[in-house]
Parts: C-alpha cells; sequence; structure tokens
C-alpha cells in the first residue's frame, strides 16, 4: 500500500509541476504583445509600430519611463499606424504599449535602449 501512495504522490506532484509550468508560460505568452507590435529606440526617441492588422490604442495611457524622466500620453504623437515620442535620455527606457485588432486589444511593458 504504501508504494501505490507514493508513486500516486510522485505522478500528483509532476502534475502539479507541469501544470504549473504551463500557467506560468500561458501568463508570460499573455503579458507579452512583441508579435503584435515593434517597439525601438532611436537618438532621443521611441517609436513604436503596430504588426498587421494592430494598430496603436490612441485613448490609452501611453509611458515611456528611463531614469528620472517620465514621459507620459500628452508627450506622445499617436497615430493609428505608430506612436512616437521624443526628449527620452540615451539608456534603457521603459515603455508602456497598447495596441489594437479589431475589439481585441493588448498592453505590454517593454524595455529598448534609447541612444
Amino acid at each position: 500500500m504504501m508504494r501505490v501512495s507514493k508513486a500516486l504522490g510522485s505522478w500528483f506532484g509532476r502534475g502539479l509541476a507541469m501544470a504549473a509550468a504551463l500557467v506560468a508560460l500561458s501568463t508570460a505568452t499573455d503579458a507579452r504583445a512583441e508579435e503584435e507590435f515593434n517597439a525601438k529606440g532611436g537618438k532621443g526617441s521611441i517609436e513604436v509600430k503596430g504588426n498587421g492588422h494592430w494598430h496603436i490604442n490612441k485613448g490609452a495611457p501611453w509611458k515611456a519611463t528611463s531614469g528620472t524622466t517620465v514621459l507620459t500620453a500628452e508627450k506622445w504623437a499617436l497615430s493609428d499606424d505608430a506612436a512616437t515620442v521624443s526628449g527620452v535620455p540615451a539608456g534603457a527606457a521603459t515603455v508602456k504599449v497598447y495596441v489594437c485588432n479589431g475589439d481585441q486589444c493588448k498592453s505590454a511593458e517593454v524595455t529598448v535602449t534609447v541612444k
């Protein structure tokens, strides 16, 4: 009887680990929207463009943070095709991105390097 419970416990534990791994993978995939957009840093600027049928969500709270500089939505130039912001200090910048395709919208936080 002890061997059966050990085997079941081992199987059950592996099942839980597998389920946890699948949840972690699906969560990570959902949080990343790079398939839907491209974000790149330029010289003092950041540009985000939608891929395929994905377009920029102009009503979202866009934001870029680089060091102590925070550039909120009113600093961004937003069109259906692109979201751009200037005046970004050189270095790593965190960007909150918002794109839509029909009634499906996604947001992501990505890091880009500004020159």
